[in-house]
């Protein structure tokens, strides 16, 4: 990162912190994530990083889970009779989490909120789909009630995990002459974090992506996509390369089911080898799939 990153948004980000009353701990990352996000993303696209900034309240919650440190949501509601969003990061479990684990609850949560700053709202035959990256939530019209989710839920979740551990590396490598502060703190995450950063969030489903996320053809086309909110064409687009109908479809029910078995493990009592099988078909399955995609793109 370019220490006049740091400068040029240090004013920025104090101002929006005062204003939303945040803590000296989320405000002290802050000053390293949104130069990291500039870096990444480029001063090209500088309004959609500060509008989303300013737009998505930090909540810390009072209330705790075991599953969830962190989610973003986007909340439809009408304003002068037309429907807007209104846009959080929740925090749980704060007491509990470490510096490091905070810096990914907030860079992956604010990294969903820029990948569906543009094209968030579209209706369709009386039906809002609100986006947030590669998917869209249902509600009802006029009553704004939630109907469905899309299955790719967890491929955007991998997604953003990826790019997450891309902003936590480039912040790990940063040295600012002028902040000792923010030296301390990177220090601090680098003695808590090995060389290259790895987010624990989705581990099994990022391992068995792997061999797709290293295909730059797939992850450049998705990311781009995700960012400008073209995500309807992606689906005819991998069908087309993978010459498997509905294989898009399938990797997703793939990723959804693979997820969903993994969680009922722990509390399954009996025919937990049973699970673990249809686990390992699902795997295989998968893997197929990104195997023919693979195999087919001509450029990698």
């Amino acid at each position: 990162m370019n220490p006049k990153l740091i400068e040029k948004y240090y004013p920025i980000i104090t101002e929006l912190s005062n204003q939303y009353a945040y803590n000296s701990n989320i405000t002290h990352l802050l000053y390293l994530i949104v130069p990291a996000f500039i870096s990444k993303y480029s001063l090209s696209k500088e309004n959609i990083i500060l509008n989303t900034l300013k737009k998505t309240k930090i909540i810390i919650s009072p209330n705790t889970s075991k599953t969830i440190e962190a989610y973003y949501t986007s909340i439809p509601h009408y304003q002068n009779n037309e429907i807007t969003t209104s846009k959080y990061i929740i925090i749980q479990n704060y007491e509990k989490i470490s510096l490091v684990q905070l810096l990914d609850n907030l860079v992956h949560e604010l990294n969903h909120a820029i990948n569906s700053y543009n094209q968030e709202i579209k209706q369709k035959d009386n039906v809002l789909y609100l986006r947030t990256g590669l998917t869209h939530v249902a509600y009802t019209l006029p009553n704004l009630d939630p109907l469905e989710k899309e299955s790719s839920y967890i491929l955007e979740e991998i997604l953003n995990t990826n790019q997450t551990e891309e902003i936590i590396n480039l912040i790990k490598n940063y040295h600012d002459p002028n902040h000792s502060d923010l030296n301390n703190t990177i220090y601090a995450i680098n003695n808590e974090t090995s060389s290259s950063y790895n987010s624990k969030s989705y581990a099994i489903e990022t391992l068995v992506f792997k061999p797709i996320l290293e295909n730059k053809t797939f992850l450049s086309t998705l990311n781009n996509l995700r960012l400008s909110g073209d995500v309807e064409d992606i689906e005819s687009w991998f069908d087309y390369i993978t010459n498997i109908p509905n294989s898009y479809q399938k990797l997703n029910h793939n990723l959804n089911k693979i997820m969903a078995l993994e969680k009922e493990l722990p509390e399954t009592k009996f025919w937990k080898n049973k699970k673990i099988k249809k686990i390992k078909d699902l795997l295989t399955n998968t893997l197929d799939i990104i195997k023919e995609f693979n195999r087919n793109c001509n450029y990698k």
